[in-house]
C-alpha cells in the first residue's frame, strides 16, 4: 500500500473489517530510488511510465540469441515443444562490464546473466539514492531478492564449463543476493526468495519489515526474470498457461493465458523519518505504509486462485495502514489475463474496497498488458507503476481490454450493488488523470501479486 502526495488532510479512521491483531503501526518506509531494466530499452523511470501510457507494441519472437524457435516450436504443442514462439524480451541481457563491478572476465563467464544485470542494476539504484556511503549505512543495508527461475547452470550444463567448480558460485539464488552484499559490502540481511510470480513483492515485504523490526535501516529489494532457455518455457507450454500470442490480455474476453517477459527491476527503502526529499530521486514523496503476505490454503487446485484469501490480505494489510477501504483510490492488479484468475481478483477487490458511497470510484490498472508477465520480476513491476500513479497523479490504462469479460463485468456491477463501490478501468491510450477523494489526506494506491504456489 503506497502513499503518494498531499491532497487535502482529514483524519482517518481504523478499518474495523478485519480482527483484531493487536496494535496497529503507522509505517515509515520510503521508496528512494529505483533501477531497471526492462525489454525495448525502457531503463528508466520516464521510459517506463511512457510504455505505461502509451503501451507500444514490446511483443516478439523469440530471438536467436535465446535459442532457434524453429526448433523447438510446434503448433499442437506436443510435450516438450513450444507452441507460443513470441515474449518480451531485454536487448542487452549479454552486455556486461564485469571490471566495474570487481570481477574479472574470466569469473564472469560462470555467473549468471541475471546476476550479472542485477549487480549492474542494484548499483544505479544506489547511486540514485543521494545516501551517504559510509561504513555504518553499508553495515545496515539488507538486500533482498525474488527470482523464479535460474536457467544458466542448465545452460553451462551442456557444455564443457558444466564441471567447472564456479558454475555452483555463480549461479543458484542464494547467490543472487549474496553476490550483491559481497560486492558492495552489505552487512545486513540477505535472502533470496522464491514465491513464484509473487516473489519480488514479498521480497518488498520482507525488506520493508525488516525496516520496521530495526533489522535494518535500508533495503535494497529486487526482482529478476531472464529467459535463457527452452526448456522452461516448454514446461509453461505443457501448463497450458501461456496465451497463444504471448500477450497478456487482462480483464478482456479473449484473455486465455500470459506471455512471458524479462526483467530486472530494483528499489532502495529506508526509513521515512531518516529520509528527506533531498535524497528522493522521485518527484514527491512514496512511502510503503503497509505490505502483507498470505497463502491460499486450499482452493480447487494447487496452482488456482482464492478470492476469499486474496481479499483477505487486502483487508489486513488496510488495517495495518489504518485506512478505511475508500481512502484507496487505484489498484494495480495482478492480472496475468486468464479467464479464471482475473475474475476472481477483481471479485476479491471488491470485497475489499467496499464503500458507503458509490460516487467513490475504485480505478484498476495492469502492468502486464504492457510489458508482459515477468514472473518472479512482477511483483515489483506492479509497485513500479503503483508508484507512477502516486507520482504523476495519473493512472496508466488498460488497452487490452476491447471486450470486457463477463464474469469481470459481473464482478463489477457486484461491486456497486453489493458493495457501494463502482470499479473502473481505463481502455483507451494515455494517462487517466484523478484527483483524491475529499475524506482521503494522501494519494493512495496498493499493488497485488499472487504466486501459481498459493503465495499471496
Amino acid at each position: 500500500m503506497l502513499k503518494g502526495p498531499e491532497s487535502k488532510t482529514h483524519p482517518t479512521d481504523m478499518v474495523a473489517m478485519v480482527p483484531d491483531q493487536g496494535v496497529s503501526q503507522e509505517v515509515t518506509t520510503t521508496v528512494v530510488s529505483s533501477a531497471i531494466r526492462y525489454p525495448h530499452h525502457t531503463n528508466n523511470n520516464q521510459k517506463f511510465l511512457r510504455v505505461l501510457n502509451d503501451q507500444p507494441e514490446l511483443c516478439s519472437v523469440t530471438p536467436l540469441q535465446r535459442w532457434d524457435r524453429m526448433d523447438w516450436y510446434s503448433a499442437s504443442g506436443t510435450k516438450n515443444t513450444i507452441s507460443v514462439p513470441f515474449g518480451y524480451w531485454l536487448p542487452d541481457l549479454w552486455t556486461f562490464q564485469p571490471e566495474m563491478l570487481s570481477m574479472t572476465p574470466a569469473e564472469s563467464i560462470y555467473v549468471d546473466p541475471q546476476g550479472r544485470k542485477l549487480l549492474e542494476v542494484t548499483l544505479e539504484a544506489m547511486q540514485n539514492t543521494k545516501l551517504p556511503s559510509s561504513k555504518e549505512m553499508r553495515a545496515s543495508t539488507g538486500v533482498y531478492v525474488g527470482c523464479m527461475y535460474t536457467d544458466y547452470p542448465h545452460l553451462l550444463a551442456k557444455t564443457s564449463m558444466g564441471s567447472n567448480g564456479q558454475v555452483g558460485a555463480g549461479s543458484g539464488m542464494a547467490f543472487l543476493c549474496g553476490r550483491i552484499s559481497y560486492t558492495m559490502g552489505f552487512k545486513g540481511p540477505c535472502l533470496s526468495l522464491d514465491t513464484a510470480c509473487s516473489s519480488s513483492l514479498a521480497a518488498a515485504h520482507l525488506g520493508r519489515t525488516a525496516i520496521v523490526a530495526n533489522e535494518c535501516s535500508t533495503a535494497t529489494i529486487a526482482g529478476t526474470n531472464v529467459i535463457i532457455i527452452p526448456q522452461t518455457t516448454a514446461g509453461v507450454c505443457n501448463l497450458q498457461a501461456l496465451a497463444v500470442d504471448g500477450r497478456c490480455k487482462t480483464l478482456d474476453a479473449s484473455a486465455n493465458g500470459y506471455g512471458r517477459a524479462e526483467a530486472i527491476v530494483a528499489i532502495i527503502m529506508t526509513d521515512a523519518a531518516q529520509n528527506d526529499n533531498n535524497k528522493n530521486m522521485f518527484a514527491s514523496s512514496v512511502n510503503m505504509v503497509a505490505s502483507f503476505v498470505n497463502q491460499d490454503g486450499r482452493s480447487s487446485s494447487l496452482t488456482a486462485p482464492n478470492g476469499p484469501s486474496q481479499s483477505t490480505l487486502i483487508s489486513f494489510a488496510m488495517r495495518q495502514a489504518n485506512l478505511n477501504p475508500e481512502q484507496v483510490d487505484h489498484v494495480v492488479m495482478h492480472g496475468t489475463g486468464t479467464p479464471l484468475g482475473d475474475p476472481i481478483e477483481v471479485g476479491a477487490l471488491g470485497q475489499a474496497f467496499h464503500s458507503d458511497n458509490q460516487d467513490n470510484m475504485l480505478a484498476l490498472a495492469a502492468v502486464k498488458v504492457a510489458f508482459g508477465h515477468t514472473e518472479g520480476g512482477a511483483g515489483l513491476t506492479g509497485l513500479m507503476s503503483a508508484i507512477q500513479s502516486c507520482t504523476s497523479m495519473c493512472i496508466q490504462p488498460v488497452t487490452a481490454c476491447r471486450n470486457m469479460n463477463l464474469h469481470v463485468q459481473g464482478a463489477i456491477k457486484d461491486h456497486k450493488k453489493a458493495h457501494g463501490r463502482t470499479t473502473s478501468a481505463r481502455i483507451q491510450q494515455g494517462p487517466w488523470s484523478f484527483a483524491c477523494d475529499q475524506t482521503n489526506d494522501k494519494t493512495r494506491a496498493g499493488a497485488s501479486s499472487f504466486g501459481m504456489s498459493g503465495v499471496n
